[in-house]
């Protein structure tokens, strides 16, 4: 099956089309954008088989132990097309999620300027947890202290622009 390219836009609002398809007719979705409002029905499954560029889930059902089966999938090269991902979870434990994920912690390294898909730049606070795909692709979880409480949010480098991950991977902090 050829992926749905839907509408040629940057932003899909998915629960427009849910109405006339099912969740799988849509497989594989191909999108730079996803914004899943109502996302009650996404599964571990789902989330590992939708491969967009930006995914923003406020209201998700998945555990810390779904998130981190997904980052396991993303570090073995799953979702190669995912630049930024942020999941609200209900009860949000950042050990479940981070065990047995090979990575190191960044302190106090200023802020970091990541470009979005839509060309808004954001800053990221100034502690992240670095992980490493097998590919060699870095990407920064961001220290939930710092932003939003209950949120996974992840960064994938190169950002959008372009711009590569600007801290010395080799450098342990």
């Amino acid at each position: 099956m050829s992926p749905v390219k839907l509408f040629n836009l940057p932003f899909i609002p998915l629960s427009m089309i849910l109405n006339s398809m099912t969740f799988e007719e849509l497989y594989p979705l191909e999108t730079d954008y996803l914004h899943l409002s109502n996302e009650s029905w996404m599964t571990i499954q789902n989330l590992m088989e939708v491969d967009c560029g930006s995914l923003f889930m406020p209201k998700s059902r998945l555990t810390n132990e779904e998130v981190n089966l997904f980052l396991n999938h993303w570090m073995n090269g799953g979702n190669p097309k995912l630049r930024r991902i942020f999941l609200r979870l209900k009860h949000f434990d950042l050990d479940i999620i981070l065990n047995g994920i090979e990575g190191k912690w960044r302190k106090n390294h200023g802020s970091i300027s990541y470009n979005s898909f839509d060309g808004t730049e954001c800053k990221l606070p100034s502690s992240s947890f670095e992980i490493q795909r097998n590919d060699g692709t870095i990407a920064s979880i961001v220290s939930p202290e710092l932003f939003e409480r209950r949120g996974f949010y992840l960064f994938i480098w190169p950002d959008y622009k372009g711009l590569p991950y600007p801290l010395d991977t080799n450098h342990n902090e």
